[in-house]
């Protein structure tokens, strides 16, 4: 028992070498550390060292979970828990600001449940391009069309797009529409090192903002295996489709329909993968908790 008690009082530091680690502690933030460093005697020159040599270890371990999770989690996933900054409810008629970009979305796009082609497609939807869901200029029928007192016509639906037809320069950038059509000999966008969509955002984040800004949409029959949810959202022109879905674990997205609308579908897109997506409560970004 003695022994122990011995051992146990042998393994507290003394009161002098508390001091000397606060002492050192002090010196490794001060801004004369250089100097500071100098002026100690080699026996706590070492015992400096070895610290900032441990520390050094940890901040390493650090950088590399940090790595490996860069490259697995899409980039607005991390960016909203690395910014905490709020989106101004009562902003006027600021076109830029998160809650009135959400009423205008709001207008211009809204989906609905007994418009869809829910025949099954053969194939891979990557490889192909074909969805259950992609009908083309028949995808809203009596959307827009000749009614009773309205005889303006549909606008032409000639713009066709996939996610694989969108990149950005960089994570921070807007994603763009390639106008050589993605993978053709002009374009170069496969050979540059540029980003794509499920580099900007997760699926399950996608979801819920979409949930955010439109309620939360009807499920929609899909495979079950490949692609587990699937949201279309028809444009007030009556023949435009943006449709969004889950495909293998990350995002994607497609649109048909007119050039015009083309033009507000990637602003759309670009506003749900951003920063400036509001939750309904008090300003704070979709995706984060108050």
């Amino acid at each position: 028992m003695a022994n122990k008690e011995d051992s146990s009082a042998l393994s507290q530091p003394s009161l002098l070498e508390l001091c000397t680690l606060q002492g050192i502690e002090n010196i490794s933030k001060s801004k004369t550390a250089d100097v500071d460093f100098a002026s100690l005697e080699p026996r706590l020159q070492q015992l400096l060292f070895g610290k900032l040599r441990t520390e050094n270890e940890r901040l390493r371990g650090i950088e590399k979970q940090w790595k490996i999770l860069t490259r697995s989690c899409p980039h607005i996933d991390l960016q909203m828990h690395l910014s905490r900054d709020r989106i101004e409810h009562d902003s006027g008629d600021d076109e830029e600001n998160g809650y009135n970009q959400v009423e205008n979305f709001s207008f211009q796009w809204s989906y609905h449940p007994n418009q869809h082609d829910i025949a099954n497609a053969d194939g891979d939807e990557e490889q192909t391009g074909a969805r259950p869901t992609d009908a083309g200029a028949d995808i809203a029928q009596g959307e827009g069309s000749e009614r009773e007192g309205n005889s303006r016509p549909k606008p032409l639906s000639n713009t066709r797009w996939h996610h694989h037809d969108l990149f950005s320069k960089s994570l921070d950038s807007d994603l763009v529409l390639c106008t050589h059509g993605f993978g053709s000999a002009e374009c170069s966008c496969r050979m540059e090192r540029y980003s794509q969509l499920l580099e900007h955002v997760s699926s399950q984040l996608l979801l819920y903002r979409i949930c955010v800004v439109f309620g939360m949409p009807p499920p929609l029959e899909n495979d079950g295996y490949k692609t587990c949810w699937d949201v279309d959202l028809f444009y007030h022109d009556g023949v435009s489709k943006l449709s969004f879905y889950d495909y293998k674990g990350a995002a994607s997205a497609r649109f048909s329909g007119t050039a015009e609308a083309s033009v507000n579908s990637l602003k759309l897109l670009n506003f749900l993968i951003g920063m400036n997506c509001p939750h309904t409560y008090d300003g704070i970004v979709a995706g984060t908790a108050a």
